[in-house]
Order: C-alpha cells, then structure tokens, then sequence
C-alpha cells in the first residue's frame, strides 16, 4: 500500500482532485493536513497542471489550504504560469477568486500574458471561467 510519504507532486494533486469531484470527505481527519506536509516537502516539483488542478479542487471542496500549501502553491504558480495551457490559467483565476484572494501582480502579469497567448485555444468554459475570475477581481481585460 502506497503511503503519502510516497507520493510526488502528481499523487498529491491527483489524490484532492478526486476528492473534489466525488465530493468525498475524509472520515480520516489527518488525510489533507498530511497531503498538504508533503506537498509543501515537494514544493519545488509541482507542474502547472498539478498547481492549477490543486488550488480547483481545494475550492471545489469548499477548503482553503493552510498558510504553508498556499505559500507553496502560490510560489510555484507564479513559476510555472507561463507553462500553462488554457484550461490551467483559467482554473487559476477561478480558484484564487473563489478563495477570495487575488494573484499577485507578477504572476497575474504572467497569467495575463500566458492568456492572451492562447486566446484561440480557450474552449467557452475556459472563457466564462476567466471572465468571470476579471470580473470578480474588478479587473479589466487589457
């Protein structure tokens, strides 16, 4: 049986993202504090899709990650934003709008950059999602 002690970035990012869209709650209360020690160990080895995937299900649970897991995501959002395809960013900006935070002002410079790059790819949820992250953040699109 594979412990958390044995997962990578993947692991973690893929084990909230499940939970988030079964709805699960964890009977074992520990699970996410310790899901959240690891990947803060880790926090050098998270791609763009395991950031953007971890902070949309955190906010599809309803769930906001401790200080230290935000500090991790936020730094490595900031690193791998301009590695993001459409999707990624838009769940970015969803996610940060739904905790109620905002990006901070290099990483939404790279978001933007990195959306504006890919206008043509973002499929219409990705759009409204986005959209309404700017909105929400009254922002206006450059």
């Amino acid at each position: 049986m594979r412990t958390i002690e044995n997962f990578g970035a993947q692991g973690i990012s893929n084990t909230l993202h499940i939970m988030a869209k079964t709805c699960y709650r964890p009977w074992d209360r520990p699970l996410i504090p310790e899901l959240e020690g690891r990947a803060e160990a880790l926090a050098g080895t998270f791609k763009a899709q395991e950031v953007a995937n971890t902070l949309w299900a955190y906010t599809t649970m309803w769930r906001e990650p401790g200080a230290g897991m935000m500090r991790v995501l936020e730094g490595r959002a900031e690193a791998v934003a301009g590695t993001m395809n459409a999707q990624e960013v838009a769940n970015t900006l969803w996610a940060y709008v739904r905790m109620g935070r905002e990006p901070g002002e290099g990483m939404m410079r790279v978001l933007e950059g990195r959306a504006e790059a890919l206008a043509g790819t973002f499929k219409a949820q990705e759009v409204a999602n986005a959209l309404w992250a700017y909105a929400r953040m009254g922002r206006e699109l450059g």
